[in-house]
Order: structure tokens, then sequence, then C-alpha cells
């Protein structure tokens, strides 16, 4: 982890303080609260301090000529990422992170495929019991790509 805040005179602004500032209060940039987690270490007795924020910024977009009011529901594709503010403090050590959109993406992304993955597990692992339980069902649905092998 890089603590980019030690050492250096108050008035130097970080690369935190520098992406958090070109964010905030932007027009095309929403965010969430900053909030606060404790993590408490039972075995060794120590606390850990997290402060998570996140800002997303929306593309720049071009004012549909039929939308009187410029509005419209933001799609997907609208989104240009999400920036992900750390702070953590550990006893005297504090370190202050900022996850880029392409960071934040993969995280996402990774997560995602672990949810699927448990999901077709659980799914698996509901139907043999309820076959096993004499239940009538119907088999899982195979995907495509081994409905043509089997064709």
């Amino acid at each position: 982890m890089n603590n980019d805040n030690n050492n250096l005179p108050p008035t130097t602004m970080t690369k935190f303080d520098r992406a958090i500032s070109a964010l905030k209060g932007m027009p095309d940039v929403i965010e969430t609260p900053a909030t606060p987690v404790r993590t408490i270490k039972t075995l060794v007795g120590g606390s850990q301090t997290f402060i998570i924020q996140t800002f997303r910024r929306l593309r720049d977009r071009q004012a549909d000529p039929a939308d009187d009011y410029g509005a419209r529901a933001v799609a997907k594709a609208d989104i240009a990422g999400d920036t992900l503010f750390i702070e953590y403090v550990d006893g005297e050590l504090a370190t202050r992170l900022v996850l880029p959109p392409e960071v934040t993406r993969v995280i996402a992304r990774q997560r995602d495929a672990l949810t699927a993955r448990t999901r077709k597990r659980a799914a698996k692992a509901g139907y043999e019991t309820r076959r096993r339980n004499g239940t009538q069902v119907t088999p899982p649905r195979r995907s495509a790509s081994k409905r043509k092998a089997v064709k």
C-alpha cells in the first residue's frame, strides 16, 4: 500500500486530494456518502477503520432533440466509470487510495463471475436434493452450446 500523504508539507495536495476535488461538485458526477466501516480483530485486539466513497461519472452525451428537457434514463452505456476512494486507518498507519474506473470494472466483473458460479452450484444442489426426495423436477436447461452438441 502506498501512503501518499506522509512527509509532505500541509499545503501540498496529494493524488487522493486532487482526484476527489476534481470529481466533487461536477454536474456529470454522482456520489455516495462516505461510509465508515470498522473491523475488530478479537484475537489480537486491534481494529481497522475504512472510509469508503464512490463517485460515478457519466459520459458526455448530446441532448436528444425529441426530449424537451434533455433528461432520460441513464443507460449502462452512459456510465464512464466508478472511482472508489478508500481511507484506511490501522493504529498509527493511515493510507488513502484512489481506485480508478479500470480497477473498479475488474472488481465488479470478478464479483459478478463469482455470483454466477455460486448460483449455478446452488441450483444444481437444489435440483439434486429435490430429485433425491422424490419431487417431480425438470432437469436443468443445457446451455446453447451443449444443446447443439447433442443434436
